[in-house]
This record gives C-alpha cells, sequence and structure tokens, in this order.
C-alpha cells in the first residue's frame, strides 16, 4: 500500500537499455558457478541508490518543540521493551545536518525518512506544529542543497497517543480522515520538493504486530495467539486494521490525484467487505510498490489448520513456514548465524511480481543485516549480504523487472523497535554509550561510498544454473 504521485515516463526507456555486465562461469560440484562483476553505471541512469531511517528510531526530541506522545513512546516509558533510549534515540533532530553531510559523503542518491505525526499535527488533526514543520522543511531543504532525492513516507507506525486514546487507532475508521488530513498537511507544505510518497510502511507487520501476537502498541491480542494478553480480539482485528489501511491508502492518493497532482476464502465473516465505491477507490492506487526485503522463507500447506478451533491472520493462510531446507538456515539477517547467501530470492520475487502484476515500478526500500550484542566496525557479512542482494535486483533488470531504487536499512543505528539497540543495521556505528552519540563509518560505508562515487567494483559468487531453472519452473 504505497504510492509515488509523480514519475517520469521516460524511464521506460531505460529499463530496455543493453547494459555491460562481465559473467565469468565454471563448472563446480554439478552446478554451474558464476562470478558477477558490476559496477553503479550498469544500471539505469535513474535508478536511485540509498538508505533510510524512520523519525521515531532517528529523531529522539520526544517532548521537545510542541513535540507530543507518540504510542511508542507510550509503549517504551512503561519499560516493556528494557530500557527505553527512544527519548534521545540517535537525536536526528539535533544532528540531521551533520548527518546529511555524511550522507553526501557517502554518495546517496536518495535518503527515506519517515513524517512524524505527533510531531508536525501534536492533537492527530488541527493546528500544525510550526516548530514540526519547520525541522521537516529544513532536512528536506538540506537533503536538497546536497543533490539528494528526498522519499517521504507518511506513517512508519507512530501514530499519536491522543488519537489511539479517543478511538482506538487503526480499528476505528475515523482514523482515515485524520490520516487524510495529514497526507494534505504535507502534500501542501513539502510537495513542491518532495516527488516521492509512501503512505504507510509495512502495513502488514503493524497489523499482525499491534493486534494479533500484540508485539507493538497498542498490544492488543487473545489467547492462544499473543503473549499476556489483556484486550484484544487476534482473530477479528487484525483485519479491521488492515482493512481500514487500505481505505487510509487509497483515500490519500485520491486526495493527492484530485488535489495536487494537478499542481504537479478462509477468512469467511471475519473479514471485513468493501463497498463497490472503496472497491473502486481501492483499485490502481499505487505509483509504485515499496518492497521491504530481508530473507527468504520456505512455505507449504498445512491441512492441520483445518482442526484449529480458532484462526488468527497467519493460521488462515494455512501454511508452513521454516527458513532450513535440509537442515540448514536459508535466511538469517542477524548473527551468531551467517547472513542469508539465498540472494536469487529476491530476483525470484519481483520476476513473480512482474509476470503476475504486470510489471509494477518497485522500489527496494529496505534490504539490510543487522549485527547483535557483539557490534563490530568491520562488518564484512554485510557487505557480502547487501553486494548479493544488489546483484539480484541488477539481475532482475536485465530480464526486465521495473525496479527503480535500492534503499539500505539502515542509513546509521537506530532503535530497532521492541529488539532497542541488541540489533544493529547501520552504514554508520552510533555510539549510543556517548553523550555526543558519535557517528563512525563501518567498513560497509567505505564499501558502499566506494561503490556510488569511486567507480568500485562489486564481485559476487552465484550458481547461474539455479537461474535457469527458476525462469523455467515460472
Amino acid at each position: 500500500m504505497f504510492t509515488k504521485m509523480v514519475w517520469k515516463s521516460e524511464i521506460k526507456k531505460v529499463m530496455v537499455m543493453v547494459l555491460p555486465l562481465l559473467l565469468l562461469c565454471w563448472e563446480h560440484n554439478a552446478s554451474v558457478l558464476c562470478l558477477l562483476e558490476f559496477t553503479r553505471e550498469d544500471f539505469p541512469s535513474d535508478f536511485v541508490f540509498g538508505a533510510g531511517t524512520s523519525a521515531f528510531q532517528y529523531e529522539g526530541a520526544w517532548a521537545e518543540d510542541g513535540k507530543t506522545p507518540s504510542i511508542w513512546d507510550t509503549f517504551t516509558h512503561a519499560g516493556l521493551v528494557g530500557e527505553s533510549i527512544t527519548d534521545v534515540a540517535s537525536d536526528g533532530y539535533h544532528k540531521y545536518k551533520g548527518d546529511i553531510t555524511l550522507m553526501n559523503d557517502t554518495g546517496l542518491e536518495a535518503y527515506r525518512l519517515s513524517i512524524s505525526w505527533p510531531r508536525l499535527l501534536p492533537k492527530g488533526r488541527g493546528p500544525v506544529n510550526p516548530k514540526g514543520l519547520e525541522y521537516y522543511n529544513n532536512v528536506i531543504d538540506e537533503l536538497i542543497k546536497h543533490g539528494i532525492q528526498p522519499h517521504v513516507t507518511l506513517h512508519h507506525l507512530d501514530i499519536p497517543q491522543v488519537l489511539q486514546d479517543e478511538y482506538g487507532g487503526w480499528l476505528s475508521r475515523k482514523f482515515i480522515d485524520d490520516f487524510k488530513e495529514l497526507a494534505d498537511v504535507c502534500f501542501r507544505e513539502f510537495g513542491d520538493r518532495v516527488s516521492y510518497w509512501t503512505t504507510m510502511n509495512e502495513p502488514n507487520i503493524n497489523a499482525m504486530s499491534s493486534f494479533d501476537y500484540g508485539y507493538f502498541p497498542p498490544n492488543r491480542c487473545s489467547f492462544p495467539f499473543g503473549d499476556n494478553c489483556t484486550r484484544g480480539n487476534s482473530t477479528v482485528e487484525p483485519y479491521i486494521a488492515a482493512h481500514n489501511m487500505i481505505l487510509a491508502h487509497s483515500a490519500v492518493v485520491e486526495l493527492y490525484r484530485q488535489k495536487y497532482q494537478i499542481m504537479k476464502k478462509n477468512c469467511g465473516s471475519r473479514l471485513p467487505s468493501f463497498t463497490s465505491f472503496e472497491s473502486q477507490q481501492v483499485k490502481g492506487s499505487y505509483d509504485f510498490i515499496g518492497l521491504n526485503y530481508y530473507y527468504a522463507l520456505y512455505a507449504t500447506y498445512d491441512p492441520n489448520i483445518s482442526m484449529a478451533d480458532l484462526r488468527d491472520i497467519t493460521l488462515d493462510m494455512f501454511a508452513k513456514f521454516t527458513d532450513m531446507k535440509d537442515g540448514t538456515p536459508i535466511s538469517r539477517i542477524l548473527p551468531p548465524s551467517h547472513p542469508t547467501k539465498d540472494f536469487h530470492s529476491l530476483w525470484k520475487l519481483l520476476y513473480y511480481l512482474k509476470n503476475t502484476y504486470n510489471n509494477p515500478p518497485i522500489y527496494i526500500h529496505e534490504n539490510g543485516f543487522g549485527f547483535g550484542v557483539v557490534d563490530t566496525i568491520d562488518d564484512l557479512g554485510r557487505i557480502s549480504f547487501l553486494s548479493g542482494f544488489i546483484g539480484s535486483v541488477l539481475d532482475s533488470i536485465r530480464d526486465g523487472s521495473d525496479v527503480r531504487g535500492y534503499f539500505i536499512w539502515a542509513f546509521l543505528d537506530v532503535y530497532e523497535w521492541i529488539t532497542g539497540l541488541t540489533e544493529r543495521f547501520g552504514l554508520y556505528h552510533v555510539n549510543f554509550e556517548d553523550t555526543e552519540l558519535e557517528r563512525t563509518p563501518r567498513l560497509s560505508a567505505h564499501w558502499y561510498r566506494n561503490f556510488l562515487k569511486d567507480g568500485g567494483t562489486i564481485k559476487i559468487e552465484k550458481i547461474c544454473q539455479q537461474r535457469a531453472t527458476a525462469q523455467s519452473s515460472q
């Protein structure tokens, strides 16, 4: 449920260019192994490379300059995920200029950020906070000054607590109008400089984690699906929340197109129904799809689920998921396991989307590898992970997928939701033990700069035979 409101029609001409690529192959254990070498120049000229953060995870300044609490402020202050550092987080509210200088030094062509709703609209609706408006104007202007495209997400999990208290947040259709008002303010105030808008981040994760498992605020779930459930209904509420997210998304797209663009079976009765008008509104309500991709899972049909007395949104899939193949993990994004080597899984997904959904324009909005408690500056595992997936994106483009950008998660270390600071995804290390929150480039930051600014070559080893087999099986 993502949207880009303004886009360039000439990109299709770029996508059919024949790009130079060095591919060396040899036989190994009855498979064809290839050494793939490529540079930034092998991607279309309109393709953008970037990195991202989100407001709650990055900004801090939780109660400064008129900002009111989000549901995540309330959650972390209750001590439900250990010691809270989110009041300051990475202190992007005060350190954004230095961070944007680092982005420029690293060679970022685009930066993905989100808007803190309670910073911009402290009451959830109504008067705009001038200090919040000033902050986001300054960030956007600073990015543009350094030649970095701002890609803005309207909602990245942190809804105003006041709206949660008033009517239950995403569980009420009242939320749709308030979300539309937030979008209206953003389009009006920032739309002269922002051409790439995303309505919401990971709505599926939002619906499941907040209303099925109860891990995320507002921590609603029911037995036996969630932990420590005291309120909620896991069999119904995730669908209601997701339904309202879809309607909110389409309402915002309609708002933009009408007001601003001219200026530049398993679920049965538990599944909410769309009216004819709503269905028409939802259809075609995107200009691109934002895809967050970290790893693959195997899924198999599980007939035993039909015997369950109650089903939540996960059981309604009638599937069994595993990250193991022949006793070996195929998909891990955190040590102590090694990073996934199943890079071809992203190519498979993009190939499927191309052939099933008429090749929609796609931006890879998040892709990253996190280090756990044992942090390191020499993050060779992350470089291997990112190199493999960037190569998979290039393969997909050459095979006709309309992929237009790739963003690493994250530009620097940020607060990682319920895991706090125990996961570090940043190209830049943040010393959270230091009051200055010093930023130090990891090896991956130097590697990314070399690729983006200095013409560096990425080399990856892959099984070429697997790709041919996947194509023939589609």
